[in-house]
C-alpha cells in the first residue's frame, strides 16, 4: 500500500474516510453536538476540506482507507471561497450554533498557529475498520519527506491526548495546549527542520 495524491475521482473516498475517522473525535462532538446531524455535518466539512486540499496539491490517500490534508507554506488554511462553503455547510446542517462553534474553533487554533513558513497537517485519518493497522503513516510520510528535502518545519493540532505519542514518533514536539471549550483541548505540535 502506497499513498498517492488525491485526484478529483478520489474526493468522495477521501471525504468518506476522514468522516468515518473523525466521527468520535472531539472536533466532531464540538462542532456538531447533536449526534443525529454529526455525520452529515462532518461529511460536509470534509467535502470542502478535501477539495480545497486537493487544489493545493498536498492531499493523500492510501488504499482507500487513510487520508491526509496538508496546507503548504505559501497558502493560508482555507481560501475565501472554501471558507464560505464551510460555513454554509455548517449552517445548513447544524444551524447557527454550528457556525458559531466553527468560527470559535478557527479563532482558537489561529491564535496558536505559527507564523514561520511551514507545512500544516490539517487532518489525517484512518477508516475505523482498519484503525491501528499501521496505514496512517503512509499518508503523513510523503509531506514530511518533502519537508526534510526542502528544509521546512511542520505543524499540527492533535485533537486527542492519545494522538500525541503517535505524532511524537515523527519528530513533532508539544508546543502548548489550545483550549477550545470547557470539554475540548487540542495540543499544538511542531516539527522543526530535520537536517540529514
Amino acid at each position: 500500500m502506497n499513498a498517492r495524491l488525491v485526484t478529483s475521482a478520489d474526493l468522495d473516498t477521501a471525504a468518506s474516510v476522514l468522516t468515518d475517522a473523525f466521527l468520535d473525535d472531539p472536533t466532531a462532538k464540538y462542532l456538531f453536538p447533536d449526534e443525529p446531524v454529526r455525520e452529515r455535518g462532518m461529511r460536509g466539512w470534509f467535502d470542502v476540506m478535501v477539495a480545497s486540499g486537493m487544489r493545493r496539491g498536498h492531499t493523500y490517500l492510501a488504499d482507500g482507507c487513510a487520508a491526509s490534508v496538508w496546507a503548504p507554506p505559501d497558502t493560508g488554511v482555507l481560501d475565501r471561497v472554501s471558507g464560505a462553503k464551510l460555513l454554509d455547510a455548517a449552517e445548513r446542517i447544524g444551524g447557527a450554533d454550528s457556525v458559531q462553534r466553527m468560527l470559535a474553533l478557527g479563532e482558537a487554533t489561529a491564535a496558536s498557529h505559527p507564523h514561520e513558513p511551514h507545512f500544516y497537517l490539517m487532518f489525517v485519518g484512518v477508516a475505523s475498520a482498519v484503525s491501528g493497522t499501521g496505514i496512517g503513516p503512509q499518508v503523513i510520510s510523503p509531506v514530511l519527506d518533502m519537508c526534510d528535502r526542502m528544509g521546512f518545519p511542520a505543524y499540527l493540532e492533535a485533537t486527542t491526548q492519545r494522538a500525541v505519542p503517535f505524532y511524537q514518533r515523527f519528530g513533532f514536539t508539544v508546543m502548548n495546549e489550545i483550549p477550545i471549550d470547557g470539554n475540548t483541548t487540542f495540543t499544538a505540535m511542531w516539527r522543526p527542520v530535520v537536517t540529514r
